[in-house]
C-alpha cells in the first residue's frame, strides 16, 4: 500500500503509510490529504492503550476516509465548504448528489487501494 498510486478523477495521488514519529502532521490526526502535492498519508497504527484490536481494519477505514477527501477536492467541492483545507462541511443536498454521481468511482478507488472492509 505504501507509495501506491491511485487515480482520483484523472489526478494521480500517492498513498503514503507512516509512523506517527515520521510525520508531524500525524501527531494531530491519523490521516490527511495534501491536495497541493496529490498525496494521501495514513498512519501505520501501533497498538496503544485504548486502541482498536484490528489495526489493519482501522488503517483501511482511515484510507477510505482520505480517498473520499481527495474525491471532494478533485470534484471542486473543497472551494464550496466551510473547511476548505479538508473538503468537509458541504450541505446535505450537495453531499447526496456528489455521492450518487461519484460513488461508483469512489468504490473503484477503494478497491484499487485494497481498503474495502
Amino acid at each position: 500500500m505504501n507509495n501506491m498510486k491511485i487515480n482520483i478523477l484523472g489526478t494521480d495521488y500517492t498513498i503514503q503509510v507512516k509512523k506517527r514519529e515520521e510525520d508531524k502532521t500525524l501527531e494531530e490526526c491519523d490521516g490527511y490529504t495534501d491536495w497541493t502535492v496529490h498525496t494521501i498519508c495514513v498512519i501505520d497504527p501501533e497498538k496503544e492503550k485504548g486502541c482498536v484490536e484490528n489495526l489493519d481494519v482501522y488503517k483501511k477505514k482511515v484510507l477510505r476516509h482520505e480517498i473520499t477527501h481527495a474525491y471532494f477536492i478533485e470534484s471542486g467541492l473543497m472551494d464550496h465548504t466551510n473547511q476548505s483545507e479538508y473538503g468537509g462541511g458541504t450541505n446535505d443536498e450537495q453531499m447526496v448528489d456528489w455521492i450518487a454521481i461519484q460513488g461508483p468511482k469512489l468504490f473503484n478507488s477503494w478497491k484499487e487501494a485494497g481498503c474495502l472492509g
